[in-house]
């Protein structure tokens, strides 16, 4: 029951706070200084929260310490999509860009957000030492580690990805991205992440109290997911289309024969 519980909260968890990030970054330009201002309130909180709950081993302050962890990666996030916190002014050539341009362009493009996450990083080991509830911590190292390796998959290479959906004011950034080709470097990426995933589901399932178990299971379904997205990357769009295409055929004559 400890498994299920703790899946179906982060699902939830992650899922929602994606969709507000999304839907945050869509909105007007001008709306950005207020909601930067609210989440930044609310990260400083959670912040505070993560510190507070370290010395906590009951499995509230773990899920409390995972949710804490989730937001404030959220807000860095954030702090990026909405151009908040990014890099110095950036001029792209006109000219096609060679590989050590689009590599030095893209590093200055966002390299206070690089800071700031690397920062972040940093922090949430320190305060993992000699603790008994790392749940957030641990949520937010996980969080830049596969965030990483997704970056440097679209930065070499990747069948599936066009950045259409990015905000306006970042669209420029597409030019760092590397060919619409898979590039070696996903077998790396996807040997890291299933490594994580599976030291994490084994971790999970050996725990010996309630709290470490479900804190493994957050972190064994959250590298599930960047072993997804890897996947997702590398499959051309119009054989995942057609691949989605049918799994929806399938359930749709599924649920009509049940009736």
């Amino acid at each position: 029951m400890g498994y299920l519980s703790a899946i179906c909260y982060a699902l939830v968890l992650w899922w929602v706070s994606t969709g507000v990030i999304i839907v945050l970054y869509r909105q007007p330009s001008w709306t950005y200084d207020a909601t930067f201002g609210m989440l930044t309130v609310m990260a400083a909180g959670c912040a505070a929260l993560l510190f507070v709950l370290r010395d906590n081993p009951s499995t509230t302050a773990t899920y409390l310490s995972f949710s804490a962890g989730t937001l404030v990666w959220g807000w860095n996030l954030a702090s990026y999509y909405t151009g908040k916190i990014s890099g110095p002014t950036t001029v792209i050539p006109a000219e096609p860009l060679n590989a050590n341009q689009r590599f030095r362009l893209a590093v200055r493009s966002g390299l206070y957000h690089e800071l700031v996450s690397l920062s972040m990083v940093i922090i949430a080991l320190w305060w993992s030492v000699g603790v008994t509830n790392t749940s957030g911590q641990l949520t937010i190292v996980l969080f830049y580690v596969m965030h990483q390796l997704s970056k440097l998959n679209i930065y070499f290479g990747a069948r599936n990805f066009s950045g259409e959906w990015l905000p306006e004011h970042l669209r420029y950034i597409m030019v760092f991205f590397g060919p619409t080709r898979n590039h070696w470097f996903f077998a790396v990426t996807i040997s890291v992440a299933l490594g994580i995933t599976v030291w994490t589901i084994i971790s999970a399932h050996m725990a010996i109290d309630d709290a470490t178990q479900i804190r493994m299971t957050f972190l064994a379904l959250l590298s599930s997911a960047a072993v997804l997205e890897i996947l997702v990357l590398m499959i051309p769009p119009d054989y995942l289309h057609r691949s989605l295409a049918f799994l929806t055929h399938l359930s749709v004559a599924a649920n009509t024969k049940s009736r």
